[in-house]
């Protein structure tokens, strides 16, 4: 069977499961038009019609549908024990790894370097996308692993703790925390470190909380107005809600021509912009997590050399 049929069979599978060409969509990384028309190419090729259609992208299973999701799920799921078989016997000579717009670069080169140090043959892809999207090609098998960070608590993170991404292994690394950005004539830039009092302190000092994921919000601007409240003080703060790394190397500019801005964000982010210092808050409250995602399935050479570099890069060894 090719592999164009299994996608077909796929989407089914996934508008069986959501009801809606919409849901089914965005759980495949397709547009609704695209599902449309595989479900009407496979209702062709089969002459039967397997989903009643409603407004909205909506439908019901037909009755022929319902007497064929049982094999149908049985095909697909040989189909996938038959490829993670043949991914533990075949050589892989691309290992596809994603992060996001914004995940330090060089944490990144590490881990690729070590693995290409270990297996010379290795091709070692980079793409970048947003958490939701890294998790779905995961899913997919379009990428091998994910390595990227959370912000926040678990419950600001729903994407990495659903049940639909059971097939998928989620482990926490490092603990980080985010670093704050300076101008580098501002009162406390001479310093290493600094409370959030000391910040506070500075009369005129405008607060920007660097959010990585896209439609997201972390909350971590509420935490600062309660210690804006807690010191008695009225500071401007507001989270940026970033897509590309294009947005942050505009917040950075402008914290190199005006002094009045603070920036809270992932560290490395002000590599290369000159004017801009990172230093650590000693009472940070914005904690972040470094977490890798790969299927539970993974069992390849090149996946076991990924896992190596992952943890040495973690344990500090690289």
């Amino acid at each position: 069977m090719m592999n164009s049929d299994i996608q077909k069979l796929r989407t089914i599978l996934m508008v069986s499961k959501t009801l809606n060409f919409s849901e089914a969509a965005y759980e495949l990384n397709f547009t609704p038009s695209a599902i449309s028309k595989q479900v009407l190419s496979i209702e062709k090729s089969l002459g039967v019609i397997l989903f009643d259609r409603h407004s909205r992208n909506g439908v019901t299973l037909t009755l022929e549908m319902q007497m064929l999701l049982p094999a149908l799920q049985k095909v697909v799921s040989s189909f996938d024990e038959f490829e993670g078989v043949l991914r533990t016997i075949s050589p892989e000579p691309v290992f596809n790894i994603g992060t996001p717009p914004l995940f330090p670069s060089q944490v990144a080169s590490q881990i690729i370097a070590e693995m290409v140090q270990q297996m010379p043959s290795l091709d070692v892809e980079l793409m970048r996308h947003d958490n939701r999207t890294l998790l779905k090609l995961v899913r997919l098998g379009k990428i091998d692993a994910a390595v990227t960070v959370i912000l926040g608590k678990a419950e600001d993170n729903p994407e990495f703790f659903k049940e639909r991404h059971r097939e998928l292994e989620i482990k926490k690394l490092r603990k980080t925390q985010d670093m704050v950005f300076l101008n580098e004539n501002h009162p406390l830039a001479s310093r290493n470190t600094f409370s959030t009092k000391d910040m506070l302190e500075v009369e005129g000092s405008r607060f920007l909380f660097i959010n990585p994921r896209p439609h997201t919000a972390s909350h971590r601007e509420q935490i600062f107005m309660r210690y804006c409240e807690k010191y008695g003080v009225v500071r401007e703060v507001k989270e940026v809600n970033l897509e590309s790394s294009v947005a942050i190397r505009t917040i950075l500019r402008n914290i190199s021509s005006n002094p009045q801005y603070i920036a809270f964000g992932p560290a490395g982010l002000s590599k290369g912009v000159k004017g801009v210092v990172e230093r650590v808050c000693e009472d940070s409250m914005y904690p972040s997590q470094e977490v890798i995602c790969y299927r539970k399935d993974s069992k390849s050479k090149a996946f076991r050399i990924f896992l190596d570099a992952v943890k040495k890069v973690a344990d500090g060894e690289l």
